[in-house]
């Protein structure tokens, strides 16, 4: 065997999961001098290996003058693709100065879109490399925009997800009209998610294009997500007219908005809402707001809902709404609710009764007396039989401890988010804690849920449930 092929056969035995043998490889490699120069540079260029180039790129480095390894790769930059050109770019990020960063600004940008290990290199180094990476992000974003072919979205979305990153006022104006430009409808909510980290200085340009008679429906119902992200208060008026639109759909993500934004000035139209729209989200996504504001006026019409719809999906989400508020209504209410039809709705509404200790606890113990099925319906949702061999089981609850100092670390830890049992006060230090999980064959079909439960044994109650594990 020659010795290129020697150096070759090294090469190929690199492996980026077997870091220590790896390393070993390198050093041989090295003991070859000049001679393993012309290989390390033909697998470094054209080997299929992906994180194997790393290894190669330190063997160069012991081999070459630093300074004639950076200008080498400088120079080849618009040769290379890939995990070639990532491994370049982080060695040279990393070790180069700012004369050179500035150099690698435009192979950072054309190298945007299509390969995940460049773009997040992108989004962790151009942020960094100020006005320069800056102004010529916004000329590759004008320039993508212009380009017709069916691909071009998703590199302009992640340019935009870059460009957003950047603290300056620079980055609006050519967002916005890279948001107008977008062909690929499908391609709007990764503009959401872009969209998350524009300032509200974006939102007057945002409403103008709702105003825009020629603004697709897409767009504009991006536009209320990105709104609902911004949580500009006085963007929640430039919206109301969008509740009377034809399509149930736009009225509710409106809504959905609305408890967002948090302006309490759109309370009586969601109130209208939810009292007299036809279709069952747009009344769900009124509820769901006014739950959100945590205004007192919204108590009323939330109970009627809970009361009166005939959706079940409507009073469900009423009843999730009446656990922001407190009162003797709302208690009344909520105990009405622990006999609705629907089984899911009175258990969260004996969710909700467990925060309103005070006012509750008179009337559960009423019940649990009178009509203890209905308790049992509404605050026992596993089975008992279930519990107790959980329960039981010395191996699980041994192995559930493992990791903490005893059973009370963890009640110290979940006790501000634990709740007294709803009908004797019995606080979360009294009650027995133990761990679940359930059965094997949950787990083997990707269902699995465990985590710590708190009972009353006096009142057999189920209080408190925090999950810690799921698949």
């Amino acid at each position: 065997m020659s010795k290129k092929e020697s150096i070759v056969h090294l090469i190929e035995k690199l492996n980026l999961h077997r870091v220590d043998e790896s390393q070993k490889i390198i050093q041989q490699i090295i003991a070859y001098g000049d001679d393993a120069i012309e290989p390390l540079f033909e697998a470094f260029y054209h080997d299929e290996k992906t994180g194997e180039k790393e290894y190669i790129l330190d063997a160069l480095i012991n081999l070459i003058d630093h300074d004639r390894l950076v200008e080498h790769l400088i120079r080849i930059m618009h040769c290379i693709h890939g995990f070639t050109r990532y491994y370049s770019l982080k060695h040279l990020l990393e070790f180069g100065n700012e004369t050179i960063h500035h150099q690698l600004i435009p192979f950072i940008i054309e190298s945007i879109g299509g390969h995940y290990y460049l773009d997040k290199l992108a989004r962790d180094h151009l942020p960094h490399l100020g006005e320069p990476a800056l102004n010529q992000l916004i000329v590759a974003i004008d320039r993508q925009s212009q380009l017709q072919n069916t691909n071009r979205d998703d590199r302009l979305c992640e340019l935009v997800f870059i460009l957003v990153s950047f603290n300056d006022e620079k980055i609006l104006k050519p967002a916005i009209n890279a948001l107008k430009s977008v062909q690929n409808e499908g391609m709007y909510q990764s503009f959401i998610w872009a969209f998350k980290k524009v300032s509200a200085k974006v939102v007057s340009d945002l409403i103008e294009i709702l105003k825009d008679s020629k603004s697709s429906y897409s767009l504009k119902l991006c536009i209320v997500h990105i709104l609902a992200n911004v949580r500009d208060k006085q963007s929640a008026l430039s919206l109301l007219p969008l509740l009377n639109h034809s399509n149930e759909e736009m009225r509710s993500f409106v809504a959905y908005a609305f408890g967002d934004i948090g302006n309490r000035a759109v309370i009586p139209n969601l109130i209208e809402l939810l009292k007299t729209d036809p279709h069952i989200y747009v009344r769900m996504a009124s509820a769901n707001a006014l739950g959100e504001m945590r205004d007192d006026t919204a108590i009323q019409p939330l109970i009627e809902s809970l009361q009166a719809d005939k959706s079940s999906e409507v009073r469900r989400m009423a009843v999730s709404s009446l656990r922001h508020y407190k009162g003797v209504d709302v208690v009344t209410a909520l105990i009405q609710a622990l006999r609705d039809e629907e089984t899911d709705i009175a258990v969260m509404a004996g969710y909700a009764l467990r925060s309103q200790f005070d006012d509750a606890r008179s009337h559960l113990q009423a019940l649990h007396k009178e009509e203890p099925e209905l308790i049992e319906r509404a605050f026992n949702t596993m089975k008992w039989e279930f519990i107790n061999l959980c329960r039981n089981d010395e191996e699980l609850q041994k192995s559930s401890l493992s990791d903490v100092e005893g059973i009370s670390s963890i009640i110290d830890y979940y006790n501000d988010q634990s709740h007294n049992c709803p009908i004797c006060g019995k606080s979360p230090t009294e009650l027995t804690w133990f761990y679940i999980s359930s059965s094997p064959e949950s787990w083997r079909m990707l269902v699995g849920r465990a985590g710590w439960q708190s009972v009353c044994d006096d009142c057999k109650i189920q209080v408190n449930f925090f999950l810690t594990t799921m698949n």
